[in-house]
């Protein structure tokens, strides 16, 4: 009798192979002298994306003389009753203009009830593919999203079918679910993505042809590996309080990057994972967040592999997404 792998155990054997590739990444990453000394001592993937700030600021909530004090700084900025400004992050400007606000008493709008001394800052991510490449795992989401969508209680996800739109592979729902078409999920089986789990879901909506077309080619896309809990700079917010929050609780949270200036500004959030924490995971191409971001029912976060992503790539669905980088940390040694 023959010996040797079934055609089925060689192909798990080249996916597992492939992941622990991506997975090596880490070590490859680690060592490509772009590393660069970052929050809590650990040392971080130098981004080459393009971070800019938005600032703005109403006179009926700061004063006339808040908004002379800034045109001061910045005359472009002034407009009307009211100053606004989008600058690099860390621009000399902007970091003048900062002060000029923290001297008066006033602070962004951020944790915690709203003041009508509040003004706005939302300092914003742009990442070319470069910096997505160069990450070794990613978040993201889809760019339809799915509305009226909710659980049953066994956990299947229920949707509507006049709420998918034709020719919908895949969208997003409440944050953190994921709906893939039949089509793709056939896909994803054939490529064999390590973790990646698919449950089926149930389809309402008003008798008829087009309810009964959903019916089976929709797939809930979710994962069988829960990972570590982030590392530092991660901070959750809780939604309505303002309070900080455990990363396990069932309280609806948000996550940011720290509590001041600039982590809690910081849009998107990148997650950060310590190093040797996120290896103990082992390989992986989808995973999820221990921290179950927007409240206990709605799961973690969807973390990816870049096979997963190149996935995206050769099957023409990359740009129906959103990609966040993941940082590696790696802390220092004395």
């Amino acid at each position: 009798m023959r010996s040797g792998k079934t055609y089925a155990e060689s192909a798990v054997l080249t996916n597992q192979q492939t992941a622990d590739a991506d997975f090596a990444r880490l070590e490859d990453i680690a060592g490509d002298g772009i590393r660069s000394v970052g929050p809590a001592g650990c040392s971080t993937l130098k981004a080459a994306m393009k971070t800019k700030a938005s600032l703005i600021v109403h006179a009926k909530f700061s004063g006339e003389d808040v908004i002379q004090a800034l045109s001061d700084v910045y005359p472009k900025g002034q407009d009307g009753d009211r100053f606004e400004c989008l600058l690099p992050w860390g621009d000399a400007r902007l970091m003048r203009l900062l002060g000029v606000l923290a001297a008066h008493g006033l602070k962004p709008s951020g944790p915690g009830p709203a003041s009508p001394s509040d003004y706005h800052l939302a300092i914003n991510r742009t990442y070319s593919r470069a910096d997505l490449h160069e990450a070794a795992y990613l978040t993201f989401q889809s760019k339809t999203l799915l509305y009226d969508v909710r659980r049953d209680e066994d956990g299947t996800i229920r949707l509507r079918s006049d709420r998918l739109k034709s020719g919908l592979d895949l969208g997003s729902a409440k944050t953190t679910w994921l709906v893939v078409s039949d089509r793709v999920k056939g896909l994803m089986e054939h490529q064999g993505l390590v973790h990646a789990v698919f449950r089926q879901t149930r389809i309402d909506g008003p008798a008829g042809g087009a309810t009964r077309r959903s019916e089976g080619a929709f797939w809930e896309l979710t994962s069988d590996l829960i990972l570590p809990p982030m590392g530092p700079p991660a901070r959750f917010i809780h939604g309505r309080t303002g309070a900080e929050v455990p990363g396990d609780s069932d309280e609806p949270f948000i996550f940011r990057e720290g509590v001041d200036i600039p982590g809690y500004y910081f849009l998107p959030t990148e997650p950060h994972y310590d190093e040797d924490a996120l290896r103990s995971a082992g390989p992986f191409d989808l995973a999820l967040t221990f921290e179950k971001i927007a409240g206990g029912y709605l799961g973690g976060l969807p973390i990816c592999s870049q096979r997963f992503r190149r996935f995206c790539i050769d099957n023409s669905l990359e740009h129906k997404l959103y990609w966040t980088p993941v940082r590696v940390d790696r802390r220092s040694q004395a």
